[in-house]
């Protein structure tokens, strides 16, 4: 079970680490030969969240921490968090934040 548990930590930090992918679960098993389901059985077991809201607050909270820094652009932010269409990362972050990026960021030159 050890080794379960160590292969999800290293799957949690691929996941850190490619926020800007496109990170489907499917890609994330087939890196991992894993089957989704399986890994996301060992994930949830382990983090007591599905693999896919750990993706999403992933996401969200290295979006938040780059629009708080004030030097990124908007734009910067959700192709940093993987997110290509400005519309559908503005929806999630205000999902997820109740609060719109432009709100939040202290970047001068944002205009999405």
């Amino acid at each position: 079970m050890k080794a379960a548990h160590n292969h999800i930590i290293i799957i949690m930090e691929y996941i850190e680490a490619n926020l800007h992918e496109s990170l489907s679960i499917e890609r994330i098993a087939e890196q991992f030969n894993l089957s989704p389901s399986t890994l996301q059985r060992r994930f949830k077991k382990q983090y007591k969240v599905p693999m896919h809201k750990f993706i999403l607050q992933q996401r969200m909270d290295k979006a938040m921490e780059m629009l708080k820094e004030g030097s990124h652009s908007i734009a910067d932010v959700r192709l940093n968090v993987g997110y290509h269409d400005p519309a559908n990362f503005t929806t999630a972050f205000i999902k997820y934040f109740h609060v719109s990026p432009s709100h939040v960021s202290k970047s001068p030159n944002d205009t999405e």
